[in-house]
């Protein structure tokens, strides 16, 4: 019975570290400086970088500007595609900061490309001038032109992360059907289908999620040797 959750405990914990070890990847940064206008009623210095925060949930645009010194408030908005059509499209801040974040969980609007301006408010009305910065993904890092570009390869990576979950969910569910049932299927397609697996996830993850494979394959094996030995298997 020990050896039994032990052997459950082992696949649980190495489907755990499936994010972690594919998303430790996925995390980047490349931040750029936008090209904002300057005079006494525009907003100057204007940086966008882009992050991926854990878990995959989408991108993270830190807008960072040094505020207008005849503005009272900074404006920011953006738009999909194109330049935002005024300071009234798309407003995602107001107010007395220097920075605010946007989240994009829309892989398609990086495409797409996402135009940000930010205006200096001045009485009530939006400055005449404005900084501009653009957030596009890009199979490269090329950052001239003064736009904001990221590498597409974390939503690749992503998913590789989802066939990763597909390839192991299937030998997995049978190997612990396999443990607390004494099946003798779920154990013969768990280790068989994890076997099949360990190559393509040595390639595409390495030696961080590999290990943990062989280790439940190893876990699986002797636990059905132990139960064929001991209480018996099942057919199914």
């Amino acid at each position: 019975m020990v050896f039994r959750l032990a052997a459950v405990l082992l696949i649980v914990g190495m489907y755990v570290i499936i994010p972690i070890a594919a998303f430790a990847a996925t995390s980047q940064i490349v931040v750029i400086t936008a090209s904002p206008v300057i005079g006494n009623t525009c907003v100057s210095n204007f940086d966008i970088s882009v992050t991926m925060p854990e878990g995959g949930l989408g991108y993270y645009m830190h807008l960072t500007w040094t505020a207008a010194p005849a503005g009272n408030t900074s404006r920011v908005v953006f738009n999909v595609g194109d330049e935002p059509a005024d300071c009234e499209d798309n407003v995602i801040y107001e107010g007395n900061d220097t920075s605010t974040i946007h989240l994009v969980t829309d892989s398609d609007d990086l495409v797409s490309g996402l135009y940000y301006r930010v205006y200096a408010v001045i009485g009530g009305n939006c400055s005449s001038c404005y900084a501009t910065g653009s957030v596009i993904a890009s199979e490269s890092t090329d950052t001239g032109g003064g736009a904001v570009t990221i590498d597409t390869e974390g939503l690749g990576e992503m998913a590789d992360l989802m066939r990763i979950g597909l390839i192991l969910g299937f030998p997995i569910l049978f190997g612990l059907v396999g443990v607390l049932r004494a099946s003798m299927t779920g154990y013969v397609v768990g280790v068989v289908g994890l076997c099949l697996a360990e190559t393509y996830i040595w390639d595409n993850v390495g030696m961080l999620l590999g290990i943990p494979v062989i280790l439940v394959i190893f876990g699986l094996f002797g636990s059905g040797m132990r139960n064929a030995f001991g209480e018996g298997l099942r057919v199914f």
